[in-house]
């Protein structure tokens, strides 16, 4: 129902915020266990030109329209948690087009450190060529999530642009 407020760990990003080129923008959810690198993949996103949400503990609201939208609590606005850095405070150091006040929520980005080793190889072989999409329901919509095992903090931000891009071109065709 409208107005209800959901709160589910991550980092809530934009993709390619309004102004950034000529692709729509994506509410990107990255997910995982502490310590697995979504503030680090958030840093090296933000510096590539994306905008943060909010950081830990982003709010979803379900919007009249049928889509969620996430906003930052006030406690933690502007402000992101960087193991080994402690709280930085995004906008000053990236400036204001760094961090928006709100973004719907598009997909949902888990990253884990390994699949399920019982799984058969021709699962294996279908998630490695196609990767492990699937549909979350938060709040009754279904968001598309996707899962990354093992990822490479070097390459991460990479994967989580191309993850995001591919999907828009998938979308551009239904």
């Amino acid at each position: 129902m409208p107005g209800t407020k959901h709160c589910l760990h991550g980092v809530l990003l934009v993709i390619d915020p309004p102004g950034h080129n000529t692709r729509p923008s994506c509410g990107v959810l990255l997910r995982g266990q502490p310590g697995i690198g979504k503030s680090h993949c958030a840093l090296a996103l933000l510096d590539r030109g994306h905008a943060l949400v909010a950081d830990d503990a982003p709010l979803f609201n379900l919007h009249n329209d049928g889509y969620l939208l996430g906003t930052c609590p006030a406690s933690i606005q502007d402000r992101m948690e960087v193991r080994g850095l402690g709280i930085i405070n995004v906008r000053q150091l990236l400036g204001a087009g760094a961090v928006l006040p709100q973004h719907r929520l598009d997909i949902i980005i888990e990253l884990v450190r390994s699949h399920d080793e019982s799984a058969s190889l021709d699962t294996a072989s279908q998630r490695r060529l196609e990767g492990h999409w699937q549909n979350e329901h938060i709040l009754g919509i279904p968001i598309p999530a996707l899962t990354l095992c093992n990822p490479s903090a070097t390459m991460l931000a990479i994967l989580v642009e191309a993850a995001v891009r591919n999907y828009g071109l998938w979308q551009s065709r239904v």
